[in-house]
């Protein structure tokens, strides 16, 4: 009997220092975070902690020498880079070099060389856990759950591990080599979620600085990618929504609207600090070697013209099917993996329903819900939150003339918010209505749960099909070694290129993509490197109609005017021999320019070569007809 008196008052001991509580979610917080671990292999011996894809190192090396470009040579220039005229760049914004920066800047002052990019995506991953997990136990003590009791813990990691494994986030690392593509897109989705974790704890303790920081970090937002605007512009937008419908008072929303105004301005003038534009984000100048992909970048999207229904089919069947209807319009494509899967479609659907027959049943109780139950006024925003962050990016990618698995994913934290809005309402719906069975409510809350969660979730099901694509730091180091050797090879540039002579110009690698050296024919978009001049001039001959093409042309980012062109009829050859040049007044450095034309013929939609022989082209100073190059006459097969 003595023994179990001790025994009790040890019990009830532990329970009021909620050690116990605390013990298991230490336990569950590390199994989750270890068996994802194991499974993306962000830690697996010095082989595994480093990327071989250096784009946001060599970004923050830049930032480390106080700089914003990676170089002031185009020789060299990677894939999908990006050269302005006067600077390459990389193209996935500056928000995750930023975020790399003070782990890279310590490893520099101790001497320890590079910093592992795993363990920094690493640490914000269990940053942002930790961040969604107390923002949880917070919104549901307003629902009568405490924060350690049973229902609480089960209901806060059930919901962190919905978030943590969707097939969206689980799919970018699983099944991917985690490269500088799929990366980008993780960091957003971890962003987002951090955004919402934010916007809910500002719900439960609302106040003027915290709500300065929301909006400043809403408006920083695209800088670590441009589509996260729609989670900054609606996280912004809804804070300073909510503090008024509290305050009653213009204070907070003038505190709101400076600082999503400063986050936003931050990225803008990064934006023209390396584009010369506010609103250019570099993707119209980046070198991907696909002219069909490229043209719609530079000049006109082929996606536009497409009807509305048609398109918004083809999003949705990329969504949730697996991309089963495409649509005829050329788009550039890449599916790997379906991000979603039916379920989330009838959740969203669900979702709709529910917030629409609530406002039919409840009416003038929902407005004074709102007004006075912080449990409604948590319900009905967080589902504004996702649905509205939803219709945003649904819009965007309805005429993007790119869509791939890993854009989609931008959706996860919008279809994630409208999921556990609606277990947010269960709850409010249950504790209004419960008496003395919670345990029951626990068990077959749980159950039903992990249904979903295991409906919701296929990365259990299915193994790695690639490895990551991580080195050593020897590696590294011996790639920006290789990054910073090309870079400083400077060759020069020919003012006139003909077509049929060999010109072997080192370190650009695209030089005269989409025109072909062998038939001299074009394809949607060509691209040259000429020294910068202020005219380009281009002579080519129509091959097997009189139709004359619509021509376009762009150096770096500024669009040259057509002043005029000569017109010979070649009777033997029966086709149109042409001479165009292009100008432009805007200033330039004195630098080697991208040169890019665009071809549009009748045959603009089909993939493949048009039928125009481009011969030469060349670039001046000042306007009038150069005379043709000297040297052997083209050879066409």
């Amino acid at each position: 009997m003595l023994w179990k008196n001790h025994s009790s008052k040890i019990w009830e001991r532990i329970k009021e220092l909620n050690l116990l509580y605390v013990m298991i979610e230490s336990i569950l917080f590390f199994l989750i975070i270890y068996f994802y671990n194991t499974h993306i292999q962000l830690v697996q011996g010095t082989s595994g902690l480093f990327s071989s894809d250096i784009a946001y190192r060599l970004q923050t090396d830049a930032f480390l020498k106080a700089k914003l470009s990676l170089s002031s040579h185009p020789f060299g220039l990677p894939f999908d880079y990006i050269w302005t005229g006067h600077a390459m760049h990389q193209n996935w914004g500056l928000g995750v070099p930023l975020l790399r920066l003070p782990f890279e800047w310590g490893a520099q002052l101790c001497g320890w060389g590079p910093f592992p990019d795993r363990l920094t995506l690493f640490f914000y991953l269990i940053l942002m856990v930790i961040i969604l997990n107390v923002s949880i136990r917070r919104v549901l003590g307003t629902f009568g759950i405490g924060g350690y009791s049973a229902g609480g813990l089960l209901l806060r990691w059930y919901l962190t591990a919905l978030v943590l494994f969707s097939p969206s986030m689980s799919d970018l690392l699983f099944r991917t080599g985690s490269n500088v593509y799929e990366e980008a897109v993780f960091y957003g989705c971890i962003y987002s979620y951090t955004l919402l974790a934010l916007f809910w704890l500002f719900m439960r303790r609302p106040n003027d600085k915290f709500l300065f920081i929301i909006c400043l970090f809403s408006g920083v937002a695209w800088v670590i990618r441009p589509t996260l605007i729609f989670y900054g512009v609606i996280t912004a937008v809804l804070t300073i929504i909510y503090s008024y419908l509290g305050a009653r008072h213009i204070r907070p929303v003038v505190w709101g609207i400076v600082g999503f105004c400063c986050g936003a301005f931050v990225d803008l003038l990064l934006n023209y600090f390396r584009f010369g534009s506010f609103f250019e984000f570099g993707y119209s100048a980046s070198i991907d070697g696909i002219p069909v992909f490229e043209y719609p970048l530079r000049f006109d999207n082929f996606f536009d013209l497409a009807p509305f229904l048609p398109a918004a089919k083809e999003l949705i069947g990329g969504l949730f099917f697996n991309n089963s209807w495409k649509c005829d319009l050329v788009r550039w494509r890449h599916y790997w993996f379906a991000p979603f899967n039916i379920l989330h479609l009838l959740i969203l659907v669900a979702g709709l329903i529910s917030v629409i027959l609530y406002f039919m049943l409840a009416k003038y109780r929902l407005s004074m819900g709102i007004k006075k139950n912080l449990s409604i006024r948590i319900i009905f925003f967080t589902y504004l939150w996702g649905f509205v962050s939803f219709s945003g990016l649904f819009l965007f990618y309805l005429r993007c003339p790119a869509l791939t698995s890993r854009y989609l994913s931008d959706f996860s934290a919008a279809f994630n918010a409208v999921f556990i809005s609606l277990i947010f309402l269960g709850l409010f719906l249950f504790s209004r209505h419960r008496r003395n069975n919670n345990w029951v409510f626990v068990i077959l809350s749980f159950f039903v749960f992990s249904m979903l969660f295991y409906l919701n979730n296929r990365a259990f099901l299915q193994k790695k099909t690639a490895d990551p694509d991580v080195t050593s730091q020897e590696g590294v180091k011996l790639l920006v070694s290789a990054f910073n050797k090309g870079i400083l090879f400077e060759s020069s540039l020919h003012d006139k290129f003909l077509c049929g002579n060999v010109y072997s110009v080192r370190g650009l690698p695209f030089q005269f993509n989409g025109w072909n050296t062998g038939d001299c024919l074009v394809e949607a978009s060509t691209d040259i490197f000429l020294p910068a001049k202020g005219c380009l001039f281009l002579n080519y001959s129509i091959l097997y109609d009189k139709q004359r093409p619509k021509i376009r042309v762009k150096r770096d980012f500024i669009f040259l005017k057509s002043l005029d062109s000569r017109v010979v009829n070649d009777v033997s050859k029966r086709n149109l021999n042409i001479t165009e040049s292009f100008c432009s007044n805007a200033s330039y450095e004195n630098n080697i320019s991208l040169y890019s034309v665009a071809w549009i013929s009748a045959n603009k939609f089909r993939r493949g070569k048009i039928p125009i022989r481009l011969n030469w082209v060349g670039s001046a100073d000042q306007e009038g007809y150069p005379k043709q190059p000297s040297g052997p006459s083209p050879s066409v097969q």
